[in-house]
């Protein structure tokens, strides 16, 4: 069995999408600010949008993932 450990106490994340790089894309819906969170396998985190979306709710990656932040 795998190990839990924790990547971002901070953000209160409703859904998220795994890249095949490992990165993790998060929306915070519930911030003041709704934003949505890179978090990379690193631990490092890069706020994506903030406040250009009404409702951040679900996120996908297109299926070849070129859409995807370097």
């Amino acid at each position: 069995m795998g190990k839990v450990s924790v990547i971002a106490e901070d953000i209160a994340g409703n859904d998220l999408v795994v890249a095949h790089n490992g990165n993790l894309y998060v929306t915070d819906p519930g911030s003041t600010e709704k934003k949505v969170w890179l978090i990379r396998p690193d631990g490092t985190k890069q706020e994506v949008d903030s406040g250009g979306l009404r409702y951040p709710n679900g996120i996908a990656l297109s299926p070849d993932q070129t859409l995807e932040l370097p």
